[in-house]
């Protein structure tokens, strides 16, 4: 199955995945994400087939630098090996540093609770949903001569 065709292709703007693609199926999948900048609700549905730690790792790599994905929805429970929870929270973690359109992150049951979400996940995606207003605002305030300086300091 070719998913070349999703690569560039903006008029998708939901995209859900069944996972019960084969491993290299999935993963092409996964890489055609980057090159579709239309979608914006993304939802991953398991059919109970074990995801390997390289997917969800590119899963995760592929959003970071999407321009329009502002929800995610990973459905039900995927099997994985117990360490590989802490995993996906620390790639959704990583993501987040450089995506700052996800605003809404729906993950199965139980990783609500956990500390990274609580404490890391969770303010950078209330972050987001405020669209940094004011970090926008301060700069549009400040001097002409001083906004390239604020400015870095607000990406940063």
């Amino acid at each position: 199955m070719g998913f070349s065709a999703l690569s560039g292709n903006n008029s998708v703007k939901r995209l859900r995945i069944r996972s019960d693609y084969a491993e290299e199926e999935m993963s092409s999948l996964l890489q055609a994400l980057p090159g579709n900048t239309g979608i914006e609700h993304l939802t991953m549905h398991n059919a109970d087939v074990a995801w390997t730690a390289e997917n969800w790792g590119l899963l995760f790599r592929s959003l970071s630098t999407h321009p329009r994905i502002n929800l995610l929805s990973i459905q039900r429970r995927f099997r994985y090996a117990a360490e590989a929870k802490s995993a996906i929270l620390n790639a959704i973690l990583q993501m987040l540093h450089l995506n700052t359109v996800v605003h809404k992150i729906k993950l199965p049951y139980g990783y609500n609770t956990e500390e990274v979400y609580q404490n890391s996940i969770l303010p950078r995606l209330e972050m987001n949903r405020s669209c940094f207003i004011v970090q926008r605002q301060a700069v549009k305030r400040a001097d002409p001569a001083i906004r390239p300086q604020l400015l870095g300091l607000a990406l940063h």
